[in-house]
This record gives C-alpha cells, sequence and structure tokens, in this order.
C-alpha cells in the first residue's frame, strides 16, 4: 500500500497537522526561512503518510496515528538542525531507534545458527547410525534460527544497520548451507 492510499479520518489528520504545526513552530522559532521550513514539513509528512500505509490499513486510526508520531523525534528537534554541514534533507524526521535491538538480535541468530549447525556436525560426525538423523535436526534448527533473523533483520531494517546485516547475511547462509559450502 502506498501513502498516497492512505486516507485520513478528521480526527487523526488534525492530530498529524497539529504535529506538523508544532514542528513549524519550533522551525519559525529557530529563524528558518519559509522555505526550508515547508521542505521539513513536506518531507515529516510524507513519512508519517509512510509509516501510516506500512500498517497496512486505509484509513488509519488515531491510535495508529499516535503510534507513528512517537516513534518519530519531538517537534522541536527539528529546530535544532541543520547547521554548518548539514541540508535541509539532514534535518528530515528520524524514526526512533526503540528497535536497535533486533539488530543485535538478527546478527546474533545468524552467528548463533551457524555455530548450532557446526556443531551438530561435529558431534555426529563418528557415529554412523545417528548421522543422517542428527544432521537434519540440526540443520532444521540451523534453519529456524536464520529465518528468526530475517525476520528481525526485516522488523528492524530501518532501525538498525545491524538489522540489515542480518537481514542480508540470514539468506545468504542459507543459500550456502543449501549449496553445502557452508
Amino acid at each position: 500500500m502506498t501513502s498516497d492510499a492512505v486516507t485520513l479520518p478528521p480526527e487523526a489528520r488534525s492530530r498529524v497537522d497539529a504535529y506538523l504545526d508544532a514542528i513549524e513552530e519550533a522551525l519559525e522559532r529557530s529563524g528558518r526561512p519559509r522555505g526550508e521550513r515547508r521542505g521539513i514539513t513536506d518531507e515529516v509528512e510524507a513519512q508519517i503518510l509512510e509509516m501510516l500505509a506500512a500498517r497496512g490499513r486505509v484509513a488509519p486510526t488515531v491510535d495508529d496515528v499516535e503510534a507513528v508520531l512517537a516513534d518519530l523525534d519531538p517537534p522541536e528537534a527539528y529546530a535544532q538542525g541543520p547547521t554548518e554541514g548539514r541540508s535541509a534533507a539532514a534535518a528530515a524526521p528520524r524514526v526512533s531507534s526503540q528497535r536497535w535491538w533486533l539488530g543485535v538480535v538478527s546478527l546474533a541468530l545468524c552467528v548463533v545458527g551457524f555455530m548450532a549447525a557446526a556443531a551438530v556436525a561435529q558431534a555426529v560426525a563418528g557415529l554412523q547410525h545417528l548421522r543422517s538423523w542428527a544432521f537434519m535436526a540440526g540443520y532444521l534448527v540451523f534453519l529456524g534460527l536464520e529465518v528468526a533473523a530475517l525476520v528481525c533483520g526485516i522488523l528492524g531494517w530501518r532501525a538498525s544497520p545491524m538489522a540489515k546485516a542480518g537481514a542480508i547475511a540470514s539468506p545468504i547462509l542459507i543459500v550456502l548451507s543449501m549449496l553445502g559450502l557452508a
């Protein structure tokens, strides 16, 4: 669903407008030119609509809007940037890092999954009668951990570079394991 497909009910629209007005006021107090203020508020509004669209509802509720606004910086934070060397785009809304832990979990699951598969392979190396069952069990544990790493990486994609690394590494490890290279 695109942000164009989102239709805000009047109560939700007024909450978004109040947030944008507060940003506009903070930017005006900081002495920003009108064009820059408008550019920043337009970027913030676009991001809010994208975040609401990602929630999968055509008509988001006020609670949806409140949840999205809680993930953004407070309006006063937009008055602090940009400084020398930073553009107006650098003052664009930043998603809160409330999901940073997903990146840590994603990378940890990648490593633990790989280590679990290696440990099971090493443990059953001398046990011919258990080799196929133990290998299959170890591989299923590995796949489960890698899929969990992929999910955590996708959920934390915007909040953490580690989540991106986990989301990219886990499918690579799965493919390599299927090819027998890992």
